[in-house]
């Protein structure tokens, strides 16, 4: 069921309050004023008329507090038309209008299921810069990645990504295509789906001569997979001459917990009260993951608007080497409060598309 603008908008801002008024919230979540306005200004460029949305936080776990905002689309809102026209992030709307119709010809099927998504960097300098992501994975990467690359200006890097794909297909698929034009190397940023898991990453890190993960790191990641509650997706950066990034970023997508109930039980776990110690054994992540507790919520905000807000995924990154801290990115979808028969139901139906299919 669609929700208006106004009422997105009204859901992000109660979303924002309860995040940092809740205890540690100051910590993970909070800017300086000017920051916090360039923050409360990008929303209203995401925000769609009668269109499912959601919004997304990002935030380091340890040092200088950060916040970047993202949002997240089905690609069936731009099949038709540009909804983002008329905005500063219209340029990013026109390609997902194009992305959107060729997907609609090739694989129409999954104009519902194929999230578009908008990324903001609120702590550069001047206005935000914009990342545009799409999902183009499986066996339509062949047919659709060369028309993607020539509409952005980047065919040359078709026959790079071809052969970095074909050397890993053993233990990876692509999930994520991301475009990142504000960045002074302009990647091309892939995430990639570890089917067997941490298994076969020192392998494919080899395989595409990809910086390696310094044995602390891997060590790090061993005792997190022996957790047992985590998937993992690689990210890898290919720039304009085919060669890698100095970046490599580990995801940690949490498994079976994945809706606001079940994610409940998962922060009261010992397994977590683990991560925690291990993420901040290794100084990657301080005492501010105690406040993510208070980030799964669901509530209701209004007579007839819930929000819904959980944990999306944790990511580990390193650079030439060094580890960097940890991010945890948190999602918030607001919906209509009588699409939820009952609370029960309601943690689970938010996030089902409304053919019943699984998407995150």
């Amino acid at each position: 069921m669609s929700i208006g603008m106004r009422q997105q908008l009204e859901a992000f801002a109660y979303w924002r309050r309860q995040l940092v008024c809740a205890h540690g919230g100051q910590e993970l979540w909070g800017l300086a004023g000017s920051t916090e306005a360039k923050l409360m200004n990008q929303a209203p460029l995401y925000a769609l008329s009668k269109e499912r949305l959601d919004f997304y936080l990002e935030a380091p776990l340890m040092g200088q507090t950060q916040v970047d905002l993202s949002a997240q689309y089905f690609a069936e809102a731009f099949a038709k038309r540009n909804p983002l026209q008329g905005l500063e992030v219209e340029q990013e709307g026109d390609f997902f209008h194009f992305y959107a119709q060729e997907l609609a010809q090739l694989k129409p099927e999954l104009l519902r299921h194929c999230n578009l998504y908008l990324e903001a960097d609120i702590a550069s300098e001047g206005e935000p810069k914009v990342a545009s992501f799409i999902n183009l994975s499986g066996d339509f990467v062949q047919e659709l990645l060369p028309s993607v690359l020539a509409y952005r200006g980047r065919l040359g890097q078709l026959q790079p990504v071809h052969v970095l794909l074909e050397k890993i297909k053993e233990w990876c698929e692509p999930w994520h295509f991301g475009f990142m034009e504000s960045r002074d190397i302009r990647p091309l940023r892939l995430v990639l789906i570890l089917k067997r898991g941490l298994q076969d990453l020192a392998k494919v890190l080899e395989c595409i001569d990809a910086p390696p993960i310094p044995k602390e790191g891997r060590e790090l990641l061993e005792n997190i997979d022996a957790l047992g509650i985590f998937k993992f997706m690689l990210d890898v950066d290919v720039l304009a001459d085919g060669s890698l990034g100095e970046t490599i970023g580990v995801e940690l997508i949490p498994q079976e917990a994945i809706f606001p109930a079940t994610q409940q039980q998962l922060v009261a776990m010992p397994a977590f009260a683990r991560l925690r110690e291990i993420l901040e054994e290794a100084r990657i992540a301080d005492q501010r993951m105690e406040g993510l507790v208070n980030t799964i919520i669901a509530v209701p905000i209004s007579a007839d608007t819930y929000i819904y807000s959980r944990i999306s995924h944790f990511k580990l990154r390193w650079q030439a080497g060094e580890a960097l801290p940890a991010k945890v990115y948190l999602q918030m979808r607001p919906v209509k409060r009588q699409s939820c028969i009952n609370e029960a139901l309601g943690y689970a139906k938010v996030f089902l598309n409304g053919e019943g299919s699984h998407h995150e």
